[in-house]
């Protein structure tokens, strides 16, 4: 729900890997493709990496904390 609410055009993701405990692959955002590593047990979503990482907590309907 995260990435589908994002204004004015919703993020796109593509996945690379999915498992019990963690989704990765990119998202894109401002026209640009980023990698993300959503840890499903957390429900924590870090994008990007090194300075520009961002991290994100969602609740458990997927909306941001």
């Amino acid at each position: 729900l995260w990435a589908r609410d994002q204004q004015p055009t919703p993020y796109r993701l593509q996945f690379s890997r999915r498992t019990d405990a963690e989704a990765s692959g990119r998202i894109r955002i401002d026209g640009r493709w980023l990698p993300f590593v959503y840890d499903r047990r957390r429900r924590l979503l870090t994008i990007g990496t090194g300075e520009d990482e961002r991290r994100v907590q969602l609740d458990e309907w997927g909306w941001e904390q």
